[in-house]
């Protein structure tokens, strides 16, 4: 069979346009004619090859992209791609995208991959059977996609493959795999360890105030034996030196990957500063702590696992893969608890970017099933794009949809004074904050850097200051190993339940900034802080007497299409005319919410334009402000918001959308809500029993319960706890409403008989209660 165009690709001077659905939003590409990307042979350079033009790709030693800036059309492109690929020392040639509305964006490859969902009922062998493609993967945390590859090795083969399976009946959702470039996001007897005043912040540097750090040294007290053992973090990032003498002892070189050069070895491939920003966010989180060597990490007994993943562009496949990466493992000791990503979509104020729908997968896959069902922790750096430029702030993390996720614990950046990092991007997915840098103070934060000249520091120490740098980046890890250390000491919190506990324990740092607010759930919320900086001690003291929240609840939805003008503005601040939109939500009374998402559809020649807020019942409000390099049209996008955590969700929800520049007007076409939250426990009650009585003969009898309220937590772990005759016996609950008891003999008293009780456990507070 061969490939041909259809109407989703369209020939236009120098370059093809394509677009697809992703199943949420529809992908504009633009395919450049007039160049390409190379794959070399080993040993093969591209003078050997004859490719004159070449240019190294960064991060990819065997790569380079050959400009042939003499063609115009699709024909000739494909006739210099077989030269190419005929080539000397040449393995593969390949196709180069773009944003078709920005040609400065990064540069993405069209790999010759498909990620394919399959329709309903279609057999996945009538891909290989009736098509010209190669099924190369069947992803466990997705099992109704299949990743092929394309045997036509035409550039353009895996864009005309994905249009003629969406144009069939095998496939759902057909999308070519493109390589896209992920942004960084910048007492042991430890000899560096006064320099490192995130831990523990005495004012060491001029201009700092004491107490502003992760308040950690108490948790490390011999006493507590809290240092992270037992718990894996993963550093999803570029290479982590596993071999540096202040790693070597955590790294889980056993289970470690590297999915850029396709092997197991996750270390530093190229010399210089380049490939090195893994191993500073490793040794933040986990470097070997009392061992006598550098720097100490928070969870410094934890194991680190390098997953290098952004040394050079990666398509969604690859993402999904350190997603899922050990996420479930037959051997527990294996599991990969937290997943640190100290990157994302690029800081620039106009990109609007986040996971692909296999990354999506399995990030959701993974929540749900990772960590024996207690879900795999997701610790995102927030992004480094609000250093201030003319005045005004580039960029918000509510565009950034890696870290504007429900699943993900989104990290600020504040510094040794408390306040934000200048640099610091805002919003209201903002979960905490951590230590990043220092805004203008001479001294960063410290931790391990690669050995010898390689490096952030060329002067040969495998440790770095970082002065006067920093970044989310940093604040992540930190965070993450504070989630280890959290996790040690309660194993048993589900993913919802770490949340609740960052949330709940944080400080409220830099207290007099006017953006702190008290949300109608009791707590503290800051679009610059989230709920504020992590506090290690308090978080692990919450976290070890913590009765964990009930299964999440069915969502509450509501949604309007008002079609409302957004009414253009004279560039006067004070005349802006703000439109806004009301619904009625209605849910649950008892209904407690945790996530809000917010999808918003509005039409505007330039969305950066654009500012909304959301009002709740309860007043408080999520805001996402204006972005004034953001030049694209048009938006449809989802927010997510941590704001509103602990508000009930019932009465009237307001949408306000402002444009804030002159020139344009716009459209609000719709919005809709989805909440996420949970219900309290109810009280348990019982309708009927079989047996009916106990046999005191046996061993032990198993009674089968029916009734109501019972209750297991977001693992299926039993909350509902029963006892018999007043001694607690064991519970496995089935399902809301049967459950089974078992009661052994030796507590059994004649005649046999005996009194059961069941209690299920309240919330916070709420809820729960002794049957009757």
């Amino acid at each position: 069979m061969a490939w041909t165009c259809s109407a989703s690709v369209q020939e236009t001077p120098g370059r093809l346009d394509a677009s697809w659905s992703d199943g949420r939003h529809t992908v504009h590409v633009a395919i450049a004619l007039d160049r390409f990307d190379v794959l070399l042979a080993e040993g093969t350079t591209a003078a050997r090859a004859g490719l004159a033009r070449a240019v190294p790709v960064r991060g990819e030693r065997r790569r380079v992209q050959v400009a042939s800036p003499e063609l115009a059309d699709r024909h000739g492109f494909e006739t210099r791609a077989r030269q190419l690929a005929a080539a000397r020392g040449v393995t593969e040639v390949c196709a180069i995208a773009h944003d078709p509305q920005d040609a400065g964006a990064d540069w993405q490859r069209v790999t010759h991959r498909v990620a394919i969902r399959l329709a309903p009922g279609m057999d996945a062998a009538a891909l290989e059977r009736d098509w010209p493609l190669t099924i190369v993967e069947a992803p466990v945390y997705a099992p109704e996609w299949r990743i092929v590859e394309t045997r036509n090795r035409s550039p353009l083969a895996a864009i005309d493959a994905a249009d003629r399976l969406r144009a069939g009946p095998v496939a759902e959702i057909a999308i070519p795999l493109l390589a896209r470039r992920h942004h960084a996001k910048a007492d042991p007897n430890d000899p560096l360890l006064g320099q490192q005043w995130h831990l523990k912040n005495t004012a060491q540097i001029p201009g700092s105030i004491a107490g502003n750090d992760i308040n950690v040294a108490p948790v490390w007290d011999p006493a507590t034996g809290i240092h992270g053992e037992g718990i894996t973090i993963a550093v999803v990032d570029e290479g982590v030196a596993t071999d540096h003498p202040d790693l070597s002892a955590n790294c889980r070189t056993d289970i470690d990957i590297d999915l850029n050069s396709d092997d197991d070895d996750p270390r530093p491939e190229r010399s210089g500063s380049f490939d090195s920003h893994g191993t500073v966010v490793a040794g933040l989180a986990a470097a070997r702590g009392d061992n006598g060597v550098g720097v100490t990490g928070v969870a410094y007994r934890a194991g680190i696992v390098g997953v290098r993943l952004i040394s050079a562009p990666s398509t969604d496949q690859q993402d999904a893969t350190a997603m899922a990466h050990h996420a479930v493992d037959a051997n527990p000791a294996d599991v990969v608890h937290i997943s640190n990503n100290s990157w994302g979509a690029s800081d620039n104020g106009r990109v609007i970017d986040g996971p692909g729908p296999l990354m999506a997968t399995a990030i959701a896959s993974s929540a749900a099933n990772g960590r024996g069902g207690r879900g795999t922790i997701y610790v995102w750096a927030a992004g480094n794009g609000a250093r201030p430029q003319g005045g005004r702030i580039p960029d918000n993390a509510s565009y950034d949809g890696f870290v504007n996720s429900r699943y993900v614990i989104a990290v600020g950046a504040s510094d040794s004074r408390g306040q934000k990092e200048l640099y610091s991007e805002s919003g209201c997915c903002l979960l905490v904050n951590a230590p990043g840098g220092n805004n203008d103070l001479v001294e960063g934060i410290v931790s391990t850097d690669r050995v010898g000249s390689d490096g952030y520091d060329t002067g040969g120490s495998y440790t770095t200051a970082l002065s006067g740098s920093g970044g989310t980046s940093w604040a992540a890890p930190i965070t993450a190993g504070a989630c280890a250390l959290v996790l040690q000491a309660n194993p048993l919190l589900t993913w919802r339940d770490l949340q609740h506990v960052l949330a709940r324990s944080a400080t409220k740092n830099d207290a007099s900034d006017p953006g702190w607010v008290t949300n109608g759930g009791g707590l503290h919320f800051n679009h610059k802080h989230g709920f504020g900086r992590v506090d290690v001690t308090a978080a692990v003291g919450l976290a070890t007497g913590w009765t964990n929240a009930p299964r999440a609840a069915d969502p509450v939805t509501g949604s309007d299409s008002p079609v409302l003008a957004i009414p253009d503005q004279d560039n006067n601040p004070n005349v802006k005319t703000p439109v806004s939109s009301s619904l009625t939500v209605s849910a649950p009374a008892d209904f407690r919410i945790e996530h809000v998402e917010l999808t918003v559809d509005a039409l505007h020649p330039y969305r950066g334009d654009l500012s909304f807020a959301l009002t709740t019942p309860d007043g408080t409000v999520s805001s996402v402000p204006e972005r004034v390099f953001d030049n694209q049209a048009n938006l449809s996008w989802t927010f997510v918001s941590v704001a509103h955590w602990g508000e009930h969700a019932n009465g009237t929800w307001t949408l306000t959308v402002t444009d804030h520049f002159t020139g344009w007007v716009g459209t609000l076409r719709s919005w809709s809500l989805r909440i996420h939250g949970y219900r309290p426990h109810p009280i348990a009650t019982i309708a009927a029993s079989e047996p009916d009585g106990i046999d005191p003969g046996s061993a032990t009898t198993v009674l089968t319960v029916a009734g109501t309220g019972f209750a297991t937590d977001a693992s299926g772990r039993s909350m509902t706890t029963a006892t018999w005759n007043g001694t607690p016996v064991a519970v496995v609950v089935l399902s809301p409403t049967l459950l089974m008891v078992t009661v052994p003999s030796a507590i059994i008293g004649p005649p046999g008989q005996g009194s059961l009780v069941l209690t299920n456990p309240p919330f916070l507070g709420e809820g729960g209660g002794v049957s009757t």
